[in-house]
């Protein structure tokens, strides 16, 4: 198995990307409600104003998604393996793509009808890195804009990795994916208000349970499985709040609007809002 360092995790996520399934991606469920959201936005302003969308990653099942006619997206990655394998050029709406951190964008002031993103959240500290890429988001929004975002919380109860465990041992769990998401979770440090990913692997490594025996008895195919090798040593901290910690970090910016969980495993830690800026 090789190292992954703080440079090269990206490069391996991107590397592996077929691979990753939900809720680590967005399933139709979870681009129907963006669509709808964006339709109901739409609506609202008229056909003549297509919307100018930015998306926070290279998300394919975005860039992808029904946009109304004329809408042009932007994408901004800071990963340029993740730009390089998955953003998905011959959409339709697809205006182009920029290296770069969210937290400075490389857009001249409120040029933005609507910003999307997919998980984006999580690489950013809490609560105060929700506060300050909310703050940007909102900066880069022209009047009458919308965020919409799929998030990711964890629950108010905490679930520790015992019994995560236990669940997989028992069948109760439908994915590997689900499965490597509730342990990353499951490993959500209060104090560091993070989730080390190499601890998870660390529990897994521990657990000495053999990928192909997961295999054998879920139909899991082993390449999935193998995925969970990407946190091996890796440097990233996840961050997962509470549903009323993501509510209280984003309302300085951000006017809730609706919020829906989509009904897939582990989707009530997933929600989708559709934000307006506040004042």
């Amino acid at each position: 198995m090789t190292t992954i360092s703080a440079r090269d995790v990206w490069s391996a996520h991107a590397a592996q990307w077929r691979l990753i399934g939900p809720p680590l991606r967005p399933v139709p469920q979870d681009v129907q409600t963006m669509e709808e959201y964006v339709t109901r936005w739409s609506g609202a302003r008229g056909a003549d104003h297509p919307p100018r969308a930015l998306l926070l990653g290279v998300t394919p099942e975005i860039t992808a998604m029904r946009w109304p006619a004329g809408t042009r997206v932007f994408g901004a990655d800071r990963s340029l393996g993740m730009i390089g394998s998955v953003w998905n050029r011959s959409a339709p709406c697809a205006a182009g793509v920029v290296a770069a951190l969210w937290q400075r964008l490389p857009f001249a002031g409120s040029c933005f009808d609507l910003v999307l993103g997919d998980g984006s959240f999580t690489l950013m500290g809490l609560p105060q890195g929700y506060r300050d890429l909310a703050r940007v988001l909102r900066g880069a929004l022209r009047p009458g804009g919308r965020l919409i975002v799929r998030f990711y919380i964890r629950p108010d109860r905490p679930e520790p990795p015992e019994r995560v465990f236990a669940d997989l041992a028992a069948g109760r769990i439908g994915s590997f994916h689900a499965f490597k998401w509730r342990l990353v979770m499951s490993h959500y440090d209060p104090q560091e208000r993070c989730a080390r990913v190499a601890r998870a692997w660390e529990a897994w490594r521990r657990e000495g349970i053999r990928a192909a025996d997961l295999s054998a008895r879920f139909g899991w195919p082993p390449e999935v499985i193998a995925t969970i090798d990407a946190y091996r040593d890796a440097p990233a901290r996840y961050t997962f709040p509470t549903l009323g910690e993501l509510r209280a970090a984003l309302a300085q910016c951000f006017v809730e609007e609706d919020c829906r969980r989509p009904g897939y495993e582990l989707g009530d830690r997933c929600p989708i809002m559709l934000l307006a800026p506040a004042g």
